[in-house]
């Protein structure tokens, strides 16, 4: 039966790295595409026009087999904090089909002109590929990648990051305004449910690693992620000094360098032993 179990294990295992595996291949084609020249609303390239459709069920299969890890595992507790880590990338996968997809009026990638015009006044605009960059990259490969390394280093407060980013987005940027202007935006009706779950994650943070853990994981879903790593590049993507490129490798670094200053200050959890 130990032998059983063992092999089973293995297969999970060896199954999982294999979802982001193809995570990874996804990644890199979205690169291959940046060499070409980003275009306006009537020239979008394939990838550009319809990521949001091969997101959501990559996730939710990713999604799946933590879950079939989660009720097989004796260790129950410490599984099911990696789900709620992992469970972040597939719920926001719906966040952006809404908004890049269809929306709740149905209306084909919608959010470009949404956020455009609302920016207008800032000189920050969005084009298709940026889109892309933000939302492939900065979004779901940095998610699952988040998640895979709370997983192995047992950071409950890196596995928050993805859900305060969830929360200031759903939050401030869909819930106010549509509260404010009395109008739908796209977006806004996954962030109802994204926004609650994402809160709840927060709050058991701040009750098993403290106020620190909690100041960290929202300093980085609200500056961080919102003002350093996206309006800041395209602020200056307007101004000229970043291009396409640039903007991307800004968004690589912003996903990598603020995990490696703030997770070691504010600590890891007890290790548990994995069965």
């Amino acid at each position: 039966r130990r032998s059983l179990a063992d092999g089973r294990e293995a297969m999970i295992m060896g199954v999982e790295e294999s979802a982001v595996a193809v995570m990874g291949v996804f990644g890199a084609a979205c690169l291959i595409l940046l060499s070409h020249e980003d275009t306006d609303r009537s020239g979008i390239d394939w990838l550009d026009y319809n990521w949001m459709f091969v997101g959501p069920p990559l996730m939710f299969l990713i999604l799946a087999f933590k879950l079939f890890r989660l009720v097989t595992s004796k260790n129950r507790e410490h599984y099911a904090l990696t789900f709620f880590a992992w469970a972040a990338a597939p719920l926001y996968s719906i966040h952006q089909f809404e908004e890049h997809g269809y929306d709740m009026i149905g209306r084909r990638y919608a959010f470009i002109d949404y956020f455009n015009t609302n920016m207008k006044s800032a000189d920050v605009q969005l084009t298709p590929r940026m889109i892309t960059i933000v939302n492939v990259f900065a979004v779901l490969v940095v998610f699952v990648g988040y998640a895979a390394v709370a997983e192995g280093i047992n950071s409950l407060t890196l596995a928050a990051f993805p859900w305060a980013l969830g929360v200031v987005n759903g939050g401030c940027a869909h819930i106010l305004p549509a509260v404010t202007k009395g109008a739908y935006n796209p977006g806004v009706a996954q962030s109802l449910i994204m926004t609650p779950i994402g809160l709840y994650f927060l709050f058991k943070t701040w009750q098993r690693r403290g106020l620190p853990a909690l100041f960290a994981a929202l300093v980085y879903g609200s500056i961080w992620a919102h003002g350093v790593a996206l309006m800041l590049p395209l602020k200056l993507v307007s101004m000229g000094i970043l291009g396409t490129s640039s903007f991307f490798l800004w968004s690589v670094m912003c996903a990598v360098i603020y995990p490696l200053l703030v997770i070691p200050m504010v600590g890891f959890e007890p290790r548990q032993k994995r069965s």
